[in-house]
């Protein structure tokens, strides 16, 4: 289930507080992952991103998926920042990284503890940052098994 992620899965390590290590560290994984993203597809063509195979999205769709979900996941707790005009996939990638990366590094200590809930689902700073982790992973994983498969 690929990319599809289960807005009711809260799993008990999501209801305990975001400390600062904790943070700090998978702000360095959301760095290390997006270098590893941009490094898989950085050498490929306009015309390769684009390109769609039978049945599937195009990698150029699966970015622009993977840089959407990035922003929402966040802004399921408070509003994100606007991304500015751009239709560059690579400097929405780039800027909404950074908003991503600031908007937990702003979190006061309440707010990383904090349970909110919205609509039926509760919400905390730890699930909003799992999920950009395991959801950028997921797509990943499906760009790279794709690039090996020569599809």
């Amino acid at each position: 289930f690929i990319g599809h992620g289960s807005p009711a899965c809260l799993f008990a390590p999501d209801k305990k507080p975001l400390t600062p290590r904790a943070l700090e560290m998978h702000l360095r994984h959301l760095a290390w992952q997006r270098a590893d993203l941009l490094k898989l597809v950085a050498p490929l063509s306009p015309g390769d991103l684009r390109h769609k195979p039978a049945g599937k999205r195009a990698i150029l769709e699966i970015l622009e998926h993977v840089q959407g979900a990035e922003r929402a996941y966040p802004a399921t707790l408070k509003p994100m920042p606007r991304l500015p005009k751009t239709h560059d996939i690579f400097e929405k990638l780039e800027l909404t990284r950074r908003d991503v990366i600031e908007f937990f590094s702003s979190l006061s200590a309440a707010e990383r503890r904090q349970i909110v809930q919205r609509g039926r689902y509760p919400r905390t700073a730890m699930r909003a940052l799992r999920r950009v982790l395991e959801h950028e992973w997921e797509h990943l994983q499906e760009i790279r098994e794709r690039l090996e498969s020569g599809g």
